[in-house]
């Protein structure tokens, strides 16, 4: 991995481095999946905007005035009364870009004056008329749409916005620049964002603010030596360098909120700190597998390899329950299919050339298990029995029939596919993931 000028990584680089069949449909009773799923876990995402810095659409967002915070649409097309801002930052919020994510703009007390939600490419359109105030973005339960992690409770950033779109139209909220918001709050010495950046790189990397506010520098380069020989100046360079720094911060920040958490107050620790003066130390992370594995993944998907995730759109298995021999109608963003390298065939980066089932199971409450046919079987609108590999076309409609008289949460294992003709190395075929729903 290329850390030789990333994060004064002595200590950190060292240790980072060392390490089924189906049958004939008997009912036309459908419910929908999304219905039953956890609401606030629905999410609207992805990483196509990351390759042009400035393009795609804005997420929903929903302005606060007097009333109570309400949700917006999610689908770029503007506010929550329905009108788009005429002047507005770019927000993206990115490691790589994170889909789902509570941006919340705050008053100077505290209170929320502005909330949204990021899209597809980890953006949302916050207004002009919230310049210069600080912006928090609660990660739980977003995504990583290169990454692949699901964040979890505690897990935060944040920014200042500048004073006008003009002086900077494009803001990004990442490990990065809540790095920086941390370091000026907890060291005395340190007054301005570029000497944030000096103490987290090397003072000679040409890093600015300017770099850490361009969506482009957290695409990781597919190749880990794509950058080598490069000028510091160079744009693949920058990327190299932003992009895996961006992954290692978010592991120390992550490691300091669990130090923080406990009841141990001698075991609190700070960022400031913790980077200290000769580069970031890892202290008591565990897994030193994590942020390299973090980077190998944003590099196959950078390489063009799509990713499939349920939770991006379904959310968890809900307390609401289907009924015992209830079919269930399984909608195409259920399957949480998103192609940050933009390859896919058919109907755009949210929609899969193919699905392919490969496994079945249900689990009763007893903890036994039923698998294939004897949990139940997906059926194609037409009712006919469905294939184990589905095209988009047969995704339309879809049901899954429970076998007779059993219930239980029901785990559907499948690949999906981009249709990409060219790719090699299965880099048009996600990884396995689960969608899950309870009978």
């Amino acid at each position: 991995m290329f850390f030789d000028r990333l994060l004064k990584l002595t200590t950190l680089k060292t240790r980072l481095l060392s390490g089924t069949s189906f049958s004939q449909l008997y009912s036309q009773e459908k419910l929908p999946l999304r219905k039953f799923r956890k609401e606030g876990a629905m999410l609207s995402p992805l990483i196509a905007g990351l390759l042009a810095a400035c393009g795609g659409g804005g997420g929903g967002i929903i302005p606060i005035g007097g009333a109570a915070p309400r949700e917006g649409d999610g689908d770029g097309t503007g506010s929550g009364t329905g009108e788009t801002p005429t002047s507005s930052f770019s927000f993206y919020v990115l490691d790589g870009a994170i889909e789902g994510a509570d941006v919340q703009v705050l008053n100077a007390d505290g209170t929320v004056a502005w909330r949204g939600t990021t899209n597809v490419e980890g953006r949302v359109d916050i207004p002009e008329e919230h310049a210069g105030k600080k912006v928090e973005v609660d990660l739980e339960g977003a995504f990583d749409l290169a990454t692949g992690q699901k964040f979890e409770e505690g897990d935060k950033y944040e920014v200042t916005l500048p004073d006008s779109v003009v002086e900077q139209p494009v803001v990004v909220a990442s490990p990065l620049t809540t790095a920086i918001e941390r370091l000026k709050a907890e060291d005395d010495e340190i007054t301005t964002d570029q000497e944030a950046i000096d103490k987290i790189f090397d003072a000679g990397s040409g890093i600015t603010i300017d770099d850490l506010n361009n969506p482009d520098n957290y695409v990781a380069p597919a190749s880990a030596t794509a950058a080598q020989g490069a000028t510091t100046s160079s744009a693949v360079f920058k990327q190299e360098e932003i992009s895996t720094a961006s992954v290692i911060v978010q592991k120390l920040l992550e490691e300091i909120f669990e130090a923080n958490s406990d009841d141990d107050d001698t075991n609190d620790k700070t960022l400031s700190a913790t980077i200290g003066d000769s580069g970031a130390e890892l202290g008591d992370l565990d897994d030193s597998a994590a942020a390299t594995g973090a980077i190998e993944a944003a590099r196959a998907r950078a390489a063009g390899k799509p990713i499939a995730n349920p939770d991006i759109t379904a959310g968890d298995v809900d307390e609401e329950n289907y009924a015992e021999d209830t079919n269930v109608t399984i909608d195409i963003e259920d399957w949480g299919f998103r192609d940050p390298g933009g390859n896919t065939r058919d109907n755009g980066d949210t929609v899969p050339h193919e699905i392919t089932i490969m496994s079945i199971t249900l689990t009763q409450e007893d903890g036994s298990t039923l698998t294939g046919a004897a949990a139940g079987k997906f059926v194609l609108a037409d009712g006919t029995d469905a294939p184990s590999t589905l095209t988009t076309a047969q995704l339309e409609g879809l049901i899954f029939k429970p076998a007779a008289n059993v219930f239980g949460e029901v785990a559907v294992v499948f690949t999906a596919n981009d249709g990409d003709a060219g790719a090699t190395n299965n880099n048009d075929v996600t990884e396995e993931a689960t969608l899950t729903f309870t009978i």
